[in-house]
């Protein structure tokens, strides 16, 4: 699925939310009160960025990577780059475990070009429990350590939840979306340099995803607003 810039952010709630799993008994997420607010509300970033670019919501956050260094979310992990973006958590004993091994089949197949014009960012949904150690312990356990273009990352409570609105990775029971373990199972991807995303199942058909990957990163960029 090819999104332009309306498409992708009026879809993408009900797009990552076709990817999410739910668990019956799983760790709660602090509860906020009174109804969602809509993600461009909830986004204290959008005002720096007007570029006519589906990642000028995409927040700019401060989130420590796996090797304890600071970035910003989209400054550093995102802008100008063909990226592909997921959400896990290190505690999860559901989905998580498919999807990074998914996210190394991936990283395997474009391996030449991965640190050099094509990265990963994983953004725990875990900010309470997950520090830079235990994103490294994850890594090793699920042999994602040492992998070029890679990062994973952790961001503060609201942070999170303010990138996790943006993108969709969040579900509108609100009794469901305060268990982590519903976090969404979507891959976005795409090419900030020529305003071009998409999101598939993070554990599609390797083929699928990068025959989608190079359909969108090669594409003329977008004018459609």
């Amino acid at each position: 699925m090819h999104l332009n810039l309306r498409t992708f952010i009026s879809g993408m709630g009900p797009l990552f939310l076709a990817g999410a799993v739910r668990a019956a008994e799983a760790p709660a997420r602090p509860a906020a009160k009174g109804s969602y607010p809509r993600a461009n509300d909830v986004n204290p970033y959008l005002k720096h960025r007007n570029n006519g670019l589906v990642s000028d919501r995409f927040p700019d956050a401060v989130v420590t990577g796996h090797d304890d260094r600071s970035y910003r979310f989209y400054t550093d992990l995102i802008a100008g780059k063909m990226v592909f973006i997921n959400f896990m958590y290190v505690r999860c004993r559901g989905i998580c475990a498919g999807n990074t091994e998914a996210m190394c089949r991936i990283h395997d197949a474009l391996k030449p070009r991965m640190g050099k014009d094509v990265f990963m960012v994983s953004l725990s949904v875990d900010p309470a429990e997950d520090t830079p150690e235990a994103l490294r312990f994850y890594m090793e356990t699920r042999e994602a350590k040492g992998r070029a273009g890679w990062t994973f990352a952790v961001g503060t409570p609201a942070d999170t939840e303010v990138i996790r609105r943006v993108f969709g990775a969040y579900d509108p029971d609100r009794k469901a979306d305060e268990v982590v373990t519903n976090h969404s199972g979507m891959l976005t991807f795409g090419n900030d340099r020529n305003n071009r995303w998409a999101a598939l199942p993070t554990v599609s058909n390797l083929g699928q995803v990068l025959h989608s990957f190079d359909n969108i990163t090669r594409a003329p960029r977008s004018r459609y607003i």
